[in-house]
Order: structure tokens, then C-alpha cells, then sequence
């Protein structure tokens, strides 16, 4: 919905990243040298993954700074506001203790 709002499109339909357990880890994304995610996670890490519809053309101030294998765009972040949205779905991952997501998130909405 971020990437659309902002003038983006979508890849209508990406099968091979549409499973049905919620807590499986089932790829790696890889993340941009300097974003958010990557001070978050280090250089990659593994996700859940359970969308259907992933980013194709990214809209104004996005980039592209978690992606997949077959190179599909598992992230994204503003590059002035903060913004950050992914593909995966941190709060069903029962693997680790809480995803540092979560704080960044909080972080972020206590400084408005």
C-alpha cells in the first residue's frame, strides 16, 4: 500500500512467495549497505514469507533496500521520512525473542 500511494506498482501476483505457515522461515532477504533494516539484521536475514503481491516500480522517495533471491523486493524505506515497510511478517516469526523491528517502530512513533 506504501509503494502505491507513492505512485508505485505492483507485481499482481508472485506465487513462489505465497505460503500458508505463518511462523516457517522460508527465504533470505538481503539488505542495502546503510538502510535501517541493515543496521537492524546485519547483511541478510532469513523470513517468513507470505504475500502474493510484491513492489514492481517503486514510487517517489522509496528505495529498494531489502530483496530477495530472485532479486523481488522484500523491503523498502523512505529516503527522508521514516518510513520502512517489509514483506515478512516479524510478529509470527517464533524462532528468536522479539524482532528489533518492533523497537525501531516504537522509536520511530515517539519522536512525532
Amino acid at each position: 500500500m506504501i509503494n502505491v500511494h507513492a505512485g508505485g506498482t505492483l507485481h499482481q501476483h508472485v506465487p513462489a512467495h505465497t505460503f500458508t505457515d505463518p511462523v516457517g522461515e522460508t527465504h533470505v532477504v538481503n539488505f542495502a549497505d546503510g538502510s535501517a533494516l541493515a543496521s537492524m539484521y546485519g547483511a541478510s536475514r532469513e523470513v517468513n514469507s507470505l504475500h502474493h503481491q510484491s513492489a514492481a516500480t517503486l514510487g517517489a522517495g522509496l528505495m529498494a533496500t531489502g530483496t530477495a533471491g530472485d532479486t523481488g523486493i522484500e523491503a523498502i524505506e523512505h529516503d527522508s521520512l521514516p518510513v520502512l515497510a517489509v514483506q515478512w511478517h516479524p510478529e509470527m516469526v517464533a524462532s528468536r525473542p522479539r524482532d528489533p523491528l518492533f523497537a525501531w517502530l516504537v522509536d520511530a512513533a515517539s519522536q512525532r
